[in-house]
């Protein structure tokens, strides 16, 4: 088995290669159906269609990768292990069938082989900071990063989405800075394969069938998603904020009976989402010319997001601490008919509506101003306030969804991703209760709990 430096764990996604080659014990000849030490075994009703789609991959010709020096390069050349250490991770541990948002699984695992080398490699490195160790991911992230440098001259969509699992990783990790590369990266990439324009209004596309028009169309939202994110974690110095508006929201495409992408109503809005926090980080680095000029017409754009938001969408209850059984029930039912992350969605809008009201709240150390601002500082308190109690509520209430449920519904209320939005309330939090003038308490309309009950779940969030 290959050595992987005692220091790769240390600099897990920095720039500077790793030595040493994969930790994985791979051989020429090592070209087998099972591997127990890296999957566990499908269920019943899957194990077929996981069996058929290997043996259309092995049934490809090894020529068709790409001509390489395997003395120098031993990575370009794809493997049975990667292969189902991807289907482990894309079917959650073997839980259901291989799926993805951003692109077509089944065509994927069909034509592994022949696949991108970048995106192999990447899809590795997310797999591996799963089920197998940080070495390991660190030594495929790296791989990745050095087929991206070979591929970068004759770039793939594919390439695009490797960029996006990359920045992923790395912010998983806890290094937002090197992941940002990537995101520059795939930038210059999607705009040369001119993914911000939907695929139906681009001529020399058109030959595409409906699956793959559908996942060039996802892989742009699935990047784009991820560069606002960045671009609302970033001080406005590394990332600019594009305004892609020339491609459709993502759509639902069947195949018979099988689902190959399943709708995803969310996405779309969080992206305006995201859009809106970074305008108002970049919009708040500059001093206002007044208090009352601070967030206005931020509101404005803010009010006109949630018209734009369907109800069905929307979590709500009628106390902002807490939710009723009918409440809960209710929410239950919304993200099965949405099949997709609506808390996750919910406390990202909340998170919104905090940050750009969250200035103005600032502003509460003091009590003695005019009656026109002292109106609007409360109104701001309010909002954040009342923000911050919806985020600690349904995050409360996901967790608890997320411990007792199946593995897919589990998906669909997980809070990763979330941790920006979760100290965006103890933010505010923080705030009212050790520099916020008490005076204030008599003019907002919310209020804290600070049972024991309510504290243990801010505490556990």
């Amino acid at each position: 088995m290959a050595s992987v430096p005692k220091n790769s764990a240390r600099r897990l996604w920095c720039y500077g290669e790793l030595e040493g080659e994969s930790v994985l014990n791979i051989q020429d000849e090592s070209l087998y159906l099972h591997t127990p030490s890296l999957v566990s075994t499908p269920r019943h009703q899957e194990s077929e269609l996981c069996l058929t789609q290997a043996m259309c991959a092995m049934e490809q010709s090894l020529l068709s990768q790409t001509e390489v020096d395997d003395t120098k390069c031993p990575y370009l050349f794809a493997t049975w292990d990667e292969y189902y250490l991807i289907i482990r991770y894309l079917s959650c541990d073997g839980n259901k069938a291989p799926k993805a948002f951003a692109f077509d699984v089944e065509m994927y695992l069909n034509n592994f082989l022949a696949s991108s080398h970048t995106l192999r490699l990447s899809l590795c490195a997310v797999a591996a900071d799963v089920y197998l160790s940080q070495e390991a991911a660190a030594t495929y992230f790296q791989q990745a990063r050095q087929a991206l440098l070979l591929e970068f001259s004759s770039p793939t969509v594919e390439c695009v989405l490797a960029c996006t699992l990359l920045f992923q990783l790395a912010v998983k990790n806890g290094d937002i800075v090197s992941g940002t590369k990537y995101l520059q990266w795939g930038l210059i990439i999607l705009c040369s394969l001119q993914l911000e324009i939907d695929p139906n209004d681009l001529q020399f596309v058109q030959c595409l069938n409906e699956r793959q028009s559908e996942e060039r169309r996802r892989v742009f939202w699935e990047f784009y998603h991820s560069y606002l994110l960045a671009s609302s974690l970033d001080d406005g110095d590394v990332l600019d904020i594009p305004n892609f508006t020339q491609v459709n929201a993502p759509q639902q495409v069947l195949d018979g009976s099988n689902t190959i992408f399943r709708h995803k109503p969310v996405l779309y809005f969080e992206c305006l989402i995201l859009r809106l926090i970074s305008t108002s980080k970049r919009r708040y680095a500059t001093p206002p010319s007044s208090i009352l000029d601070s967030c206005t017409n931020l509101q404005l754009s803010l009010n006109a997001l949630r018209a734009r938001i369907p109800p069905s969408l929307l979590i709500t209850s009628k106390f902002p601490e807490s939710m009723t059984a009918e409440e809960e029930s209710f929410c239950m039912l919304q993200v099965s008919v949405a099949q997709d992350a609506l808390p996750k969605f919910n406390i990202l809008l909340h998170a919104a509506t905090s940050i750009i009201f969250r200035p103005t709240l600032f502003l509460a150390t003091k009590i003695e101003y005019p009656p026109h601002v002292k109106r609007a500082i409360a109104t701001a308190a309010t909002e954040c306030i009342r923000s911050g109690l919806q985020i600690v509520t349904i995050a409360s209430f996901s967790l608890y969804i997320s411990s007792t449920t199946t593995p897919e519904t589990r998906d669909l209320f997980s809070m990763e991703g979330s941790q920006f939005a979760l100290f965006e309330a103890i933010a505010v939090f923080w705030f009212v209760y050790t520099k916020m003038d008490p005076r204030w308490w008599s003019l907002i309309t919310c209020r804290i709990m600070t049972s024991a009950c309510y504290v243990s779940d801010c505490t556990r969030l």
